[in-house]
């Protein structure tokens, strides 16, 4: 009889939980079993979800002109925020990181809103330097050298 009694009110609160949460969630979506590379989920709605990869973003940067003139000499760790146009020379660092920027190149090579970690990946320098064009049009551009 207790046993009874405890369902006859287990129940009735499992199924208002049930309501409650397809009412907050639009409908919860389940997975279909499929061998798939990409599973499908399906909602209620009717809505087909496909999972797919993001491909991972690697530098590959490419020519975008020659060394900016005139160009402010600066040292690591040297970083630089605001809106405009600046050049920038540099001779020694070995990592940059750059965010909210129009262009940014180094050495006429495009690393716009780049964090390069490996000086494997910087251009050769010229004269002994390396040559920054920083381009933003928001105040919160920014452009980081570290020693």
């Amino acid at each position: 009889m207790i046993a009874k009694t405890k369902m006859y009110i287990f129940f009735p609160l499992l199924v208002l939980w049930a309501i409650v949460m397809a009412t907050l969630l639009g409908g919860a979506p389940t997975e279909t079993a499929s061998a798939q590379a990409n599973p499908t989920l399906v909602t209620p709605q009717s809505t087909v979800l496909t999972r797919t990869r993001t491909p991972t973003l690697t530098p590959t940067p490419t020519r975008t002109g020659g060394i900016c003139a005139p160009a402010v000499l600066v040292a690591a760790p040297f970083a630089y925020n605001g809106a405009g146009t600046r050049c920038f020379r540099i001779a020694q660092m070995s990592a940059f990181n750059s965010w909210n920027l129009s262009a940014l190149s180094i050495n006429g090579v495009n690393f716009t809103n780049m964090y390069v970690t490996n000086p494997s990946l910087f251009p050769p320098k010229i004269n002994g330097s390396w040559y920054i064009t920083y381009v933003s049009d928001v105040s919160w551009g920014h452009f980081e050298a570290q020693p």
